[in-house]
């Protein structure tokens, strides 16, 4: 909880300085690792561990996307509201698609396997967020 806490504290003030992209950056980067190491993990303080440094990578991309997210939408010359609600539909949307695939996967291989083959999924998925355009993290 403390890590969590301080790691906030630090990234915002380097989102602050106008690092926020390259901290994006880094933070997908060890994200997709952690992702793609989560197919492997086999015991619970590997788990523990490899979750600990997910939410501290997560909190690393987040907080400049959510800036660069949050000044897209209050530039918007369509509307704010319609924005969000549109970018959160194809968002939420994503997600059932994914958790529809996951269910066929079960079908097909163990559950174990669809959850590994899901991981990295999930971690070829993050790299999209390395796609954005957001004004508001330009150095």
């Amino acid at each position: 909880m403390a890590a969590a806490l301080l790691s906030a504290y630090a990234f915002g003030k380097i989102v602050d300085n106008r690092k926020g992209r390259q901290l994006l950056r880094i933070g997908v980067a060890v994200s997709v690792m952690v992702h793609t190491l989560r197919s492997f993990i086999v015991n619970l303080p590997a788990a523990t561990s490899l979750s600990a440094a997910g939410d501290i990578a997560s909190t690393a991309f987040n907080m400049p996307f959510s800036k660069g997210w949050y000044d897209r939408i209050d530039t918007n010359p369509y509307g704010q509201i319609g924005y969000a609600i549109a970018v959160k539909s194809i968002q939420n949307l994503s997600i059932m698609v994914l958790w529809g695939i996951f269910y066929l996967l079960q079908f097909s291989f163990s559950a174990l396997a669809a959850f590994q083959i899901m991981f990295v999924v999930g971690a070829v998925l993050t790299l999209l967020t390395m796609t954005e355009r957001f004004k508001a993290l330009d150095d």
